[in-house]
């Protein structure tokens, strides 16, 4: 079985409306989920406050399977996100508190132990120029998600780049980001479109998998599915079409049901949060 380590930010999803409501979320945490769902031995790098918060955190992670043996409980609150949900389901974040987890830093130490595993995923890191550098001057696999990637942010030169795009853009605009990213260093740059589907391009093809029609009900976390979905699918040794095509129907999926992966009602209780919308 494949071990992955993915590090980054965790966090509670906020919906904002009455009766506000929560989710355990963050994108490193939901392609740990997402892997472990897989049957991957999945774990998860990086910090959460020591509130109520932190510990539903960890105790979602241990609910799933993913080992959380190196996450570092620091002083103050958990990251929050504020999320409004529009209704077509497609989801925005409105604002944000990363109280004192994020974005996150590993240590030395950290890296040495992520380089016993067959592949490290990475999002939101205070340095991810040099943390992936760092992985692969080791040979280590890497993937990054850039999220939205600014024209003035530099790419990650990760073995895999993930990219997706805010608002909606036309493929020909999808394929020159790829090419950006992969003349940035990466080796594969994968590029979402949301309802336009995605594109791929390893510095010699150009791979493009369109979208699944649906109606969405929440979009949320629908890009960390299809990372961990694609990895999963990599990892296993398909091709890269094929993978894209398998991580499609899972964001698809995903996007069928509230928050960025299903969770138990106790998940998504309404917590100690409230008072600070």
């Amino acid at each position: 079985m494949a071990r992955v380590t993915s590090i980054g930010d965790a966090c509670i999803d906020i919906y904002d409306g009455w009766p506000p409501r929560t989710a355990v979320g963050g994108n490193a945490l939901n392609v740990a989920i997402h892997l472990a769902s897989r049957g991957f031995e999945s774990e998860y790098i990086g910090a959460v406050g020591d509130d109520a918060e932190g510990v539903r955190v960890q105790q979602t992670l241990a609910a799933a399977q993913v080992r959380g043996d190196h996450v570092h409980v620091v002083p103050g609150r958990t990251w929050v996100v504020h999320i409004a949900l529009r209704t077509d389901g497609i989801a925005t974040v409105v604002r944000e508190d990363a109280g004192g987890t994020g974005p996150y830093m590993p240590e030395p130490t950290e890296l040495d132990y992520a380089a016993g595993s067959d592949h490290v995923h990475m999002a939101n890191l205070a340095d991810p120029y040099r943390t992936t550098q760092a992985l692969r001057s080791r040979g280590i696999s890497t993937s990054y998600d850039h999220g939205v990637l600014d024209a003035g942010r530099r790419p990650v030169a990760a073995s895999v780049a993930f990219v997706s795009c805010g608002d909606p853009v036309g493929l020909d605009h999808g394929k020159e980001i790829a090419r950006r990213v992969v003349e940035g260093g990466a080796e594969l740059a994968v590029v979402t479109l949301g309802a336009k589907g995605s594109v791929a391009f390893d510095g010699q093809r150009v791979i493009v998998v369109p979208a699944h029609p649906i109606r969405a009900v929440d979009t949320l976390g629908a890009g960390d599915s299809y990372i961990g979905t694609f990895l999963a699918g990599r990892l296993r040794g398909d091709s890269v079409e094929t993978a894209m095509q398998s991580a499609t129907e899972a964001a698809s999926a995903t996007c069928l049901h509230w928050a960025a992966w299903p969770q138990s009602p106790e998940a998504i209780a309404i917590s100690g949060l409230v008072h600070d919308i």
